[in-house]
């Protein structure tokens, strides 16, 4: 299978990053044209085979008989094809099944960054972690270690305030289309 840019350039699959672009199918692509193929009729002859010298002789091959063929018995002929039949055939295109890969717009790749970003969290409350941590905090004591409840905190914050970012650029980037559509609307 082909896969096209979105300039029609042929691309290989090395080129492709999915996390930044989609694939999408294509037109079939044209690989080759065939003409049309005329029928042909078969070009034939009949020529000796077997020679029967006398009656009731047995049939031995032209090769090998020394007469001449008009005194003997009886000839028996074969058919020598020279040209063999050919029906016709109507003119074809061959075709090749090929997709396009298209680079997301800046609201799609936020769009999947958000789903990134969510997927990184675990659906769970801020109550649920503490409390984990806490355990986490009494066995990691037991141990003579420490774990910082603050640090576990700020990266979930963290994360969900670059959720919000994300989710502002989609929302721009929607408003700036639409825009850019209306205007189209109006010229």
């Amino acid at each position: 299978m082909r896969i096209f840019d979105e300039n029609n350039r042929e691309i290989s699959e090395q080129d492709i990053d999915l996390t930044k672009g989609k694939l999408i199918a294509h037109e079939r692509v044209l690989i080759k044209h065939h003409e049309a193929i005329l029928e042909i009729a078969e070009v034939s002859r009949e020529v000796p085979g077997l020679v029967y010298p006398t009656q009731g002789s047995e049939g031995i091959p032209v090769d090998n008989y020394e007469g001449e063929l008009s005194e003997a018995f009886g000839v028996e002929t074969q058919i020598d094809i020279i040209t063999p039949y050919q029906a016709a055939v109507e003119a074809w295109d061959e075709y090749e099944d090929a997709q396009t890969y298209i680079s997301f717009n800046e609201s799609e790749l936020a769009e999947h960054r958000v789903a990134e970003l969510k997927s990184s969290l675990v659906d769970i409350s801020d109550d649920v972690i503490i409390a984990l941590i806490t355990r986490l905090e009494t066995l990691e004591a037991a141990a003579g270690r420490t774990v910082r409840r603050n640090d576990v905190i700020t990266k979930r914050k963290e994360i969900q305030r670059e959720i919000l970012k994300q989710q502002d650029i989609i929302t721009a980037a929607k408003t700036a289309e639409s825009t850019k559509a209306a205007e189209r609307r109006k010229a």
